[in-house]
Order: structure tokens, then sequence, then C-alpha cells
């Protein structure tokens, strides 16, 4: 009924293999202790049978494992209670994996990523709810007592443990509001701890990577909200940049230089804009004479997102952009062993330049032939530039075709433009179903079930265009309804939820266009898409908003499902024999079709 944005990705970290034993315990311990905890047990067992691990997984391969729990089934969640319910779910069964790891009394570096493995289900369950802060802040709690038992040793645990400290501290600045001056004092007293760690010891090979970019983190997350850190920031910056002449291996010089080498201005300002534009620069050379593949990697992947962010602040021309894009693609032809390494990479550049034009169009009140060859153009060559977590270049494609905005810009074509928008589209769903298959077949993919209904679901809400409709339903007073009974009038089918915020901003429009079209044959059908048991909600808001049109209520999703809605608000506007005009009857477009239809 409604759309599932995909959630972020949890970052995987290569981690030494993790005991038969210790597996055993942990995947074991999690069905037993499931039972009891706030889970569904038929919802752990249907996710295990889906997911589970082998029982002498890497613990990179259980990261892994949890991270696909992260990835909610957009066709299944209902089931399990809705999009939000599941990632509570999941996010709670990850935790428990982690904590039986934990209680398994591991080795030190299984111990740090198994804590790592919380931080982020603990921010999405604060996120949701706030009630889950205490929560967060007591894991934070938990992983400074593991310093404490530990001891301030320069070492990998010590500045792993502390590393996911300040992960912890900037999310609790993100959904803590009402906590922020305790928080930034929280991330204060681990700045503290960084500096006393450091005091009269040299900073060795084994753990200063860690130190290093972890205190960088956190610097830079605690100067978004004390400026008068940024002096402490700099110093740190300078001190690092100094240390990159005493680096001689090729992955670390790369990793110091990308990390420590950058400016710190900011990208919104025409200076700073000036020092990024310098350091893409500076890239560019030292990637010309770099000798090893991994050292390339590091150079190119800074560049990317380095040009991305100054596109986004419009500092880059989109052509500087698309030529970079096109001499990673170039790379990936030439050696396909390296080029792997940068598939990411052009995925990320492609998909920002697709989002840029898509946009655009969608704004645009006169679109092109060319724009629409260009954009479909585009959205084929993400197919197999780049690889995102959902498939071959299938998660921008899904969010702009299938949710909302690709209904916008089909409905600003002409007649023309839209019968190319249709055969571009069935040939786009067709090529991205044969690379999703292969990719699936050859296990590339990170996760098994398709992505590609959504898609199938905007294909077939673009065809509804020009067709007849014709329906019978119920009224929420229970009264029978029939389309038929309005034929001769223009009526918009508005497909809207109570929980959804732009339906009910959509309302005072529409009442403006009821009262000014209704007495010369303008009707209005509501169509709810809440359960059956939120029907109460669905009459009180209609009561308290004075909503004088026709409402049915669609708990099943049946007419949801008839015409393809795979969010809401979706509008419908028809004309009087009943065709279907334009599948995105809202806001300024709704306004010029029906003074066009009343003229």
């Amino acid at each position: 009924m409604r759309a599932v944005v995909p959630l972020q990705s949890f970052p995987t970290m290569k981690k030494p293999r993790i005991a038969v034993a210790v597996m055993l315990f942990a995947v074991i311990a999690v069905a037993e202790t499931t039972k009891d905890s706030k889970l569904d047990w038929k919802f752990s067992e249907e996710i295990r049978r889906l997911f589970s691990p082998p029982m002498d997984a890497t613990i990179e391969q259980m990261r892994t494992w949890a991270d696909m729990l992260e990835r909610p089934i957009p066709d299944d969640t209902e089931k399990w209670g809705g999009h939000e319910k599941y990632r509570e779910r999941v996010a709670l069964l990850r935790i428990d994996i982690s904590k039986q790891i934990i209680a398994a009394k591991p080795d030190d570096q299984t111990l740090t990523s198994a804590y790592s493995m919380q931080w982020f289900p603990h921010y999405i369950l604060a996120q949701q709810d706030k009630t889950k802060i205490p929560s967060f802040e007591k894991f934070y709690g938990e992983l400074k007592q593991q310093n404490d038992i530990h001891g301030r040793k320069l070492d990998l645990f010590t500045c792993n443990i502390m590393s996911t400290r300040g992960a912890v501290v900037r999310d609790l600045l993100k959904v803590d509001k009402d906590g922020q001056e305790k928080n930034i004092a929280l991330g204060k007293e681990l700045l503290a701890e960084y500096d006393a760690l450091l005091e009269g010891k040299p900073l060795g090979k084994e753990a200063e990577l860690f130190y290093c970019s972890g205190k960088r983190d956190l610097l830079a997350n605690l100067t978004r909200h004390d400026e008068n850190l940024l002096t402490v920031y700099s110093a740190f910056m300078k001190e690092m940049r100094e240390l990159l002449v005493t680096r001689t291996s090729e992955v670390e010089t790369a990793y110091f230089y990308t990390v420590f080498g950058s400016p710190t201005a900011p990208k919104t300002t025409p200076e700073g804009q000036a020092e990024w534009r310098a350091w893409v620069e500076k890239l560019t050379q030292r990637i010309a004479i770099a000798e090893s593949k991994e050292d390339r990697s590091i150079l190119y992947g800074s560049k990317v997102y380095t040009l991305i962010e100054l596109l986004q602040n419009n500092a880059v021309t989109d052509e500087e952009c698309l030529a970079f894009a096109k001499e990673l693609e170039a790379l990936v032809k030439k050696d396909a062993g390296e080029g792997r390494a940068y598939l990411n990479d052009i995925y990320n550049m492609y998909s920002i330049l697709f989002s840029r034009e898509f946009n655009r169009l969608v704004a645009s009140v006169l679109i092109t032939d060319e724009a629409l060859q260009h954009l479909f153009a585009s959205a084929h060559h993400m197919l197999y530039a780049g690889e995102s977590a959902y498939g071959p270049g299938g998660q921008t494609i899904m969010m702009h075709f299938a949710f909302g905005s690709g209904d916008e810009l089909f409905a600003r074509c002409t007649p023309k433009q839209q019968a190319f928008y249709l055969n571009a589209f069935a040939e786009l769903l067709a090529e991205t179903e044969k690379v999703e298959k292969e990719w699936i077949a050859a296990g590339k993919a990170r996760r098994q079930e398709s992505e590609l209904p959504p898609l199938r679901r905007a294909l077939g809400r673009l065809q509804l265009t020009g067709q007849d409709i014709e329906f019978t339903g119920t009224t929420l007073d229970g009264k029978p309804f029939d389309l038929k009974s309005l034929r001769g009038k223009v009526i918009l089918l508005d497909f809207w939820a109570t929980t959804c915020g732009p339906c009910i901003a959509e309302f005072p429009a529409l009442k403006e266009h009821y009262e000014k079209f209704h007495a010369r044959g303008f009707e209005i059908v509501g169509i709810s898409g809440d359960r059956a048991e939120d029907k109460a909600k669905v009459v009180a808001l209609v009561k308290a908003r004075d909503l004088p049109w026709i409402q049915l209520h669609d708990p099943k999703d049946e007419l949801f499902q008839r015409f393809h809605c795979g969010a809401v608000p979706t509008c419908l506007l028809l004309d009087r024999e009943g065709k279907v005009i334009t599948i995105s009857a809202r806001g300024e477009i709704l306004k010029e079709k029906l003074e066009e239809m009343f003229r």
C-alpha cells in the first residue's frame, strides 16, 4: 500500500574467523532466547530460515547476514505489522545475535565486531521510538565499561571500541534533540580520552588507522555542534598531514593522504569550494603516479565522493563528473580485476547524475524528446555501470521511476512522448529483470528477493492512462458504491491513508477545487487504504477535516492493487467518459487540468 524506502546498509569490516563452537552457541542461543524476548517467534524462525548463515561462518559473513536483516522485503512487511515494525523486529533480532556472541566470551577482535553490530540497530530503534534513547545510552555505557575493563592501551581493541563510541555519540546527537548539551559533553569526554591515550606514547602502526580515523570522525561531528573545536580539529588534521611523510606502505599512504590531506573548509562557500576543487586536481595527479591497484582504489574513491559533494553544491558541472565516470568505466573495461573495485564509484557518480537529470525533467514545464531519450539511456547504462546493495543499479532506478516522481514526469509529457516513455520503460523493466536474474544466479546480489515489483506496479500505473475505469466498493458509512453512477462527471480518485502526511496536506487544495468546480460536474472519490481496525481513525479524520466528498474504505488493498498504487498519495483524474487523463493529479498538474476541462 505504501512505499517502502530501502534502509541504509550497515558497513561491514573484515574480521578474523569466529570459532565454530561460538557460532553454534550464538545462533542456537538466539533461537532459544528469542522465544521470551519482544520478538515474535514465528517471525524470527522465518527470518532465520531465509537468511541463516552456515554454522562455520566468518564474523564478516555473520555481519553481512545481520546487514541483510536490515533490508525489508517490500511486498511482505505488512504481514509483520508494517515497515516500521519490521525494522524494529530485525533490529532486536540483530542485537540478540550480538549479545549471544558477547556472552560466549570470544577473542578481542570478535568481541569488538560483536559490539559494533549493535550500534546501528540501537540507532534504528531510537530513531523510530524516542523512548528507546535510554537503551542507546546504556549501550554507550557498556562500550565505555569495555574500555575500562581492558585498560587504556593503545591497541586495536581500545581504538575499535572508542571508534564505536564515537559513532554512538554522533547518532545520539541526531536522535536526542533535547539532550544535545549532555551528548556534546559525552563527546568531549571521549575526545579527552583520545588525547590521554596518546600522551607520552608513540603512535604505533598496529592501531594508528583506527585511532586517527576514530578521533577525526569524532572531531568532525563535534565541530558541527561546537565551533570552538574547529581550531582543535584543524590542528589535529595538520598533525596528521605531517605524519604522512613517515608512511611507507602504499595503502597506508593513500589512506592517510585521502583522509588527512583533504581540506577542512566547508563545501558550501566559494572559498571552500575552491580548496576542494584544488584537492580534486591533487588527487588526479596522485592517481597518475600511483603504482598499486590498492592505492588507486583509495584515491579514486576519494575523488568520486569529493566530486559528488561538489556536484550537490553546484560547484562542478555535470560534464566534469560524467567525464570522470567514463574514465572509471574505461578502467573497468581495461582491467576487469582491478576495475571491479570502482563499480560502486561509477554507480554513485551515474546515480547522482541520473537523479539530477530526472529531477530537472520533473520540474520542467517543457520536456524535450532528446532529454527523455538521454534519461532512459542513462537508466540502461546504470544497470551495468555499477552495483548497489539491491542489485545492478536497481535502487536509484526503482526510487525515481516507481514512487510518484515518475508519474509526474509522465503526466507532463505530450501524448507522443508518453508513447515513447511507455515503450522505453517496458524495455528498461525487461532489461532489469534479465540483469537481476544474472546477478542472483552468479551469487552477486546481496539479497535474493526481487526489487522488481515496484517497477512492475509503476509500469501498470502508467498504462492506465487512456483506459476506462470501472469498479464498485463500500463507502465509509457502509453503503454500496458504483463508479458508473458518476459517469458524465470529471472524477478525481484520491488514494490516501491517515498515516500519510502528504495526503493530508493535499486536503485544503482539494477542498478549494471541490468548492469551485463541484457544481459544474466535478466529483472526488477518496479511497483510504487503512486497515480494517483503523476505520474509526479514517472516520474521525474525515469528520475533523470536514471533507464533503465520497469516501471509500479499502482495508484489503483490493483497489490499491488493481490500480497499481505503490505509494500514497496516488491521484487519478478521469474525464466524463470514465477514461484516465493523468495518473499524477496533484498540485499544479491537477489545477491546470481542471481549469482546462471547465474552461
